[in-house]
């Protein structure tokens, strides 16, 4: 969004301070949302990072606006998102062949044991009423909160987990404002990188979200103090009007995704977010 305000000829600091007013609304409604409907914000992790990304958004808005090396993070935003999407699609691909693998053993372990052991008696005749319960019973969303294990859930964080989140969120709050990127784009290939083998990715994503919250109120406050002439407020209500809409259609999509589908749509948008800043940083810079 930030790029495209500058394409119209937006002051570069009026343009940052717009993006972060219209869209930061629409990520408490996005915090919102995914706590009544996936139930997967991680609080604790949520409130620690969200510290962070304030403290950082506020330092890089009120001291660090002026004289920031912008080319250099703008390239290091774009190798760490193309980092981050090889990895998710290369462990994508490791956990689909273990399947298969898995798969095949399983069949064979079982051809070789129907072999040698002498046929069972035909089990009981099951009515109809009764096999439909039977596999309803046996179904179980294993992408629902409910289901997901401790480590999934990222409900229980060590105090290195905490202390590495905060880290990350003053990095994040510093990047986001300086570069005039959202901070997700910043975020989640950095949280990936670290713990994408091991919590759910619908937790990270809301875990982004409450991240957001945090960066975007920081950096309205620490922008506006530093002087900034007021943003044009048609535009920003313009584009957090559509925002908002994108924000339900995606927070439904988000709750009947399974877990593999959303790390392939994850890694090819990293991919591709990352190939888009760093063909702007060649260009630009």
């Amino acid at each position: 969004m930030t790029p495209s305000l500058l394409v119209a000829g937006v002051e570069a600091k009026l343009a940052i301070v717009s993006m972060f007013v219209a869209f930061t609304p629409t990520v408490y409604v996005r915090v919102y949302l995914l706590q009544k409907y996936t139930k997967c914000v991680p609080w604790k992790c949520g409130s620690v990072v969200g510290c962070g990304s304030a403290l950082g958004s506020v330092l890089s808005g009120a001291l660090l606006l002026d004289s920031s090396p912008r080319g250099i993070l703008t390239y290091l935003i774009a190798v760490i998102s193309l980092l981050a999407g090889f990895r998710d699609l290369r462990g994508l691909y490791v956990l689909r062949e273990a399947k298969k693998k898995r798969m095949l053993e399983q069949t064979e372990m079982s051809t070789s044991v129907a072999e040698e052991v002498p046929p069972l008696p035909p089990p009981p005749s099951i009515s109809v009423g009764e096999e439909k319960q039977t596999e309803h019973v046996e179904v179980v969303d294993k992408d629902s909160y409910e289901n997901m294990t401790v480590l999934e859930r990222w409900s229980e964080p060590t105090n290195k987990d905490l202390f590495i989140l905060f880290i990350i969120g003053v990095l994040v709050g510093l990047i986001s404002v300086l570069t005039g990127t959202g901070g997700p784009i910043t975020f989640l290939p950095m949280v990936i990188m670290w713990k994408g083998e091991i919590v759910h990715r619908k937790v990270l994503v809301a875990l982004s979200a409450v991240m957001s919250a945090a960066l975007g109120t920081g950096a309205i406050i620490s922008t506006l103090a530093s002087g900034i002439d007021q943003p044009d407020g048609g535009l920003c209500l313009l584009i957090t009007s559509f925002a908002l809409i994108g924000v339900c259609i995606g927070v439904r999509l988000l709750e009947i995704v399974k877990r593999e589908t959303l790390q392939l749509g994850m890694g090819l948008m990293l991919l591709g977010i990352g190939g888009f800043i760093l063909h702007q940083a060649i260009t630009k810079y």
